[in-house]
């Protein structure tokens, strides 16, 4: 999830307790199923994506619309079963022939992965991060074949290029990422080459994301002894149906495939990133069950179905209802929870299941909780909620709409409120106030050193952003009158960047300047411009305080600013852990 607006907001899904009678449910609600595609359209008339499908399903009911072509030069538009790359949203099918496994008796959560993946046994882990990959220290425990399916095995997707543990995955052509360019390798190559690499972090200490589902790829051909492509095509691709789903689209469906966009997010251009016949136009080296599939709309609805009906399809049961309740629970402890995800707090209100995002507490898309499912990089959405019986699909094939994430709300919500769903409106905007977002710290350090930390750029890098957030890169012009550019990477690879213009400079006591977000030069832009919501305000007026306090220096930074209360929420949670990465930075640095 790239812009902040979508890792905040990313798609919530998750298990409830009880499906509806399929024969009280409503019938969708034309006038808003009208609505929902007027924003779709507009979404492509923008430019977000030169075109969609969308699915939604309750019971026997099925609503499928399709807007735009395939491609922005030269396609053909969209059909009911146009073929996409599913990315993340695969994840699911690849956890659920896990548990499959684990009915087989050919699997147990709870046992090591060493019988079956011995490279993972006896692994090492990084003492820090940041530091070389052999500066290491043995692993508190093994690999458990669970830590892979709810990803705490200590290793995950990281977009900080300079990290020596990335350089190191970069060199082996790993792929840990996104899919393209594709790793090589075949799975045993692969995994002999990912055996060479230190852990992350201690298994079973935090929650990760991706390369869980690459492991249990390679887990799923050896425990069931046949290649990843054909335990699924035997095991759940034949059963449901689903006949245009795979690692790959043959040469005769071609026709029915389509381009890839993704965009420089420095310069927030779209760019064709992988063609009809470019890698999916042939079998991988390397099967993916963390993005490799493709699928259509109706594939993707029977395996959602099986999901919904407790692991059962027309009459053929493919999982356990105690299976599917595993899969689509949260299962991680708070301690997992407490500072993963893709932004600061992410895990405050959402969980991870199997493959899965969960979401036990209301939201703005619907009252009710219970919803699971997850999202893909190429503009792809699955939802299924219990509580009411509704499936939903989007399919797309562009990065552009998949992070501008107030439209994939919008989707959502259309779809909640089509079914007669109470949601708080769609692109509504919250009331704005205007309020003071102040936080203070105490450092030992004196304010000649808390001043450095604020004014050069190798400084302002060890601190700015919130983690996971990084901040690569920093051009500070700290003058009245002057600005600077500072630029913050959220873990998804999105390059995010501000401006500060400063009107007051008071050496060591005071800065005050006003923060945009701006281009890579420093040239202000508009917030919605890079996925923002409306009421993200454009102006921050900004103050900072270095007052000494005995042998410590108080820091306080204040924002003054009119916006959303959640929104202030936000960038109070955000300025409390910037302040906290400060004060890491002043450890053991002379004063």
């Amino acid at each position: 999830m790239r812009r902040r607006t979508f890792l905040l907001t990313v798609s919530s899904l998750v298990l409830a307790s009880a499906i509806p009678a399929l024969g009280q449910q409503a019938t969708f609600d034309p006038a808003a199923l009208a609505a929902l595609k007027g924003k779709i359209e507009a979404s492509i008339a923008k430019g977000d994506m030169p075109g969609a499908v969308w699915l939604l399903a309750r019971g026997d009911e099925v609503i499928v619309d399709t807007a735009g072509n395939t491609a922005y030069k030269g396609g053909v538009p969209m059909r009911r079963d146009t073929i996409f790359r599913i990315a993340s949203v695969g994840k699911a099918v690849g956890t659920a022939a896990v548990m499959m496994l684990v009915e087989d008796k050919k699997l147990s959560l709870d046992e090591p992965v060493d019988r079956l993946l011995p490279e993972l046994a006896n692994r090492q882990v990084l003492k820090d991060l940041k530091g070389p990959i052999t500066d290491t220290v043995p692993a508190s425990r093994p690999i458990l074949v669970r830590d892979l399916m709810n990803f705490t095995l200590g290793f995950g997707v990281l977009f900080d290029p300079t990290l020596p543990i990335q350089q190191a995955i970069d060199a082996r052509q790993l792929t840990n990422g996104p899919p393209v360019p594709a790793t090589p390798w075949t799975p045993d190559e692969w995994m002999a080459k990912f055996a060479e690499l230190p852990l992350m972090h201690q298994p079973g200490e935090t929650w990760m994301y991706n390369t869980g589902s690459l492991l249990l790829g390679v887990l799923i051909a050896r425990a069931s002894g046949m290649p990843l492509e054909d335990f699924l095509a035997t095991r759940i691709f034949s059963p449901l149906g689903m006949v245009d789903t795979g690692f790959f689209v043959p040469p005769e469906k071609l026709n029915r495939f389509q381009p890839a966009y993704s965009v420089n997010f420095a310069t927030n251009e779209q760019f064709l990133e992988d063609p009809v016949e470019g890698i999916w136009s042939k079998p991988p080296s390397f099967p993916s069950a963390a993005g490799g599939l493709v699928s259509t709309l109706d594939d993707y609805l029977a395996f959602a179905r099986m999901l919904l009906n407790r692991g059962e399809y027309q009459g053929t049961r493919l999982l356990s209802e105690a299976s599917v309740a595993e899969m689509t629970r949260n299962q991680l402890t708070p301690e997992q929870q407490d500072g993963a995800g893709f932004m600061p707090g992410f895990f405050d209100k959402l969980g991870w299941g199997y493959g899965v995002l969960t979401y036990d507490t209301p939201d703005d898309i619907t009252p009710t909780p219970g919803r699971y499912g997850w999202d893909g990089g190429y503009g792809t959405s699955w939802a299924n909620d219990p509580a009411t019986g509704l499936i939903g699909l989007m399919f797309t094939q562009s990065v552009q709409y998949y992070i501008a994430s107030n439209q994939f709300r919008d989707f959502w919500r259309g779809a909640f409120t089509a079914i007669g769903a109470e949601t708080k409106g769609v692109s509504d905007v919250p009331e704005l106030i205007t309020h003071d977002v102040a936080v203070t710290r105490s450092f030992n350090a004196s304010p000649e050193r808390a001043w450095r930390a604020w004014t050069e750029d190798a400084e302002v890098m060890k601190w700015w952003g919130p983690r996971p957030w990084t901040s690569p890169e920093a051009r500070m012009d700290v003058r009245e009158g002057g600005y600077s550019v500072v630029l913050m990477r959220s873990p998804e690879g999105h390059d995010l960047w501000m401006r500060w213009e400063y009107t007051k400079v008071v050496p060591n006591e005071r800065l005050e300047y006003v923060q945009n977000l701006s281009d890579k030069d420093g040239n202000p832009i508009d917030p919605t411009s890079v996925g923002m919501p409306v009421e993200f305000p454009r102006d921050v007026a900004t103050v900072v305080t270095l007052t000494p306090k005995g042998d410590v220096t108080e820091v306080t930074i204040t924002e003054h600013t009119t916006t959303s209360k959640p929104m202030m929420d936000y960038s109070q949670m955000g300025l409390e852990q910037v302040m906290d990465q400060m004060g890491k930075s002043f450890d053991g640095a002379a004063n």
